[in-house]
């Protein structure tokens, strides 16, 4: 099993256009970690230190563990999306999903299928059969 990443994270209380390019100037990257059923949190990320963590892990398959300010234990988080500049290597927010255990999927047994009989058969089946008959009968 591949080793788990981790990354520290900050709480951010002003959202929108000019507090995103306040932290970018800091050296922030700010981003959104939703899903699993809880509100979701406005973070910021250190950019240094969250891009090589992406240069070091799969996109489509990586877990985090984000270390929260405030928080009991690291989140487990999956990236679902990154938005980048046009041309310059540089992330510009990030959207984090929630992941932990699956619930359990409750199934139930399948009823038992109808049975299905043939009664006759088709006429065209009969008439395909009583032209195949064998010639050697003669």
């Amino acid at each position: 099993m591949a080793k788990v990443k981790a990354l520290a994270a900050q709480r951010r209380a002003g959202e929108g256009k000019g507090e995103a390019r306040k932290l970018r100037q800091n050296g922030q990257i700010p981003a959104v970690i939703y899903g699993g059923g809880a509100d979701p949190v406005a973070v910021s990320l250190d950019s240094h230190e969250t891009t090589l963590l992406l240069q070091s892990i799969s996109l489509n398959s990586a877990v985090i563990q984000v270390d929260l300010e405030g928080e009991k234990g690291p989140l487990t988080v999956k990236v679902q999306d990154i938005q980048a500049h046009p041309f310059k290597r540089e992330v510009l927010h990030m959207d984090l999903l929630r992941v932990g255990a699956p619930a359990p999927v409750k199934a139930s047994k399948p009823k038992a299928e109808p049975k299905v009989e043939a009664v006759e058969e088709a006429p065209a089946v009969e008439a395909a059969v009583s032209e195949d008959a064998p010639a050697d009968e003669a």
